[in-house]
């Protein structure tokens, strides 16, 4: 069935959530009552349907996942929480141990799709989710790529200025080290302007200009998190 068409039979629009130029998100619900997020967005090539076979932690779980016409339609769980540029806004910087936490759970979700070759490239705090029971969720795939191997240069440079990696502007090809980058921009966010600690050092190698000079691996970046002190617990 023509995915428009699935979508206009299975699901209610209930309000728009948000409209930028390449993206349309709703809120819907099928007729189970059940309330989803249903995105349209003017892209294609987008891992959103290898996301929803490997299903991973982390993620908000996927239904439906098409590409059609020069489109992605994808309708995910709706999480109940708050973004954590909004728990900036509300409740102020977080404390160190809390971010640690954070940046493990982050290190444990990249580090199974950096395994499948997936590179988010927009991590931010808009892009984290911290539901009402805690659990930490990596949004919004609309920048993401899939790796390729020898490929010289990203074809579409897409990221969030301030957060994106120097290489997502086109001087070379974005990797996984892309995303170690974007994640110690997000933590000294988190942890507010003037942070020194414990973390200090760690969030200057994952911010490094030059990708050789960053961890190379988001598992060499937890194994540092872990040394860091005891590990965190969840407030």
């Amino acid at each position: 069935m023509e995915a428009k068409k699935y979508i206009d039979t299975v699901f209610e629009k209930l309000r728009l959530l948000h409209e930028s130029a390449k993206t349309k998100l709703w809120l819907v619900m099928d007729q189970q009552q059940h309330i989803y997020v249903l995105k349209e967005i003017a892209r294609t090539g987008l891992p959103y349907g290898q996301l929803a076979e490997l299903s991973p932690a982390g993620l908000p779980r996927l239904r439906y996942v098409c590409e059609q016409q020069g489109f992605t339609y994808v309708v995910e769980e709706y999480l109940q929480g708050r973004s954590l540029d909004q728990v900036l806004a509300e409740d102020g910087h977080l404390p160190e141990g809390q971010v640690k936490y954070m940046a493990l759970e982050l290190c444990r979700c990249l580090a199974f799709l950096h395994g499948h070759h997936i590179i988010h490239r927009d991590i931010k705090p808009s892009n984290l989710f911290l539901t009402e029971n805690q659990q930490l969720k990596l949004l919004d795939f609309d920048a993401a790529r899939i790796c390729k191997d020898n490929q010289q240069a990203d074809t579409v440079c897409l990221g969030t200025k301030g957060f994106a990696a120097p290489e997502q502007y086109g001087c070379q090809p974005t990797d996984g080290r892309s995303d170690i980058y974007s994640l110690g921009v997000t933590l000294r966010v988190l942890l507010g302007e003037g942070y020194e600690g414990a973390l200090s050092s760690i969030l200057d190698r994952c911010t490094e200009f030059d990708a050789k000079r960053r961890f190379q691996r988001v598992e060499d970046l937890a194994a540092a998190l872990q040394a860091a002190g005891e590990e965190a617990a969840l407030p």
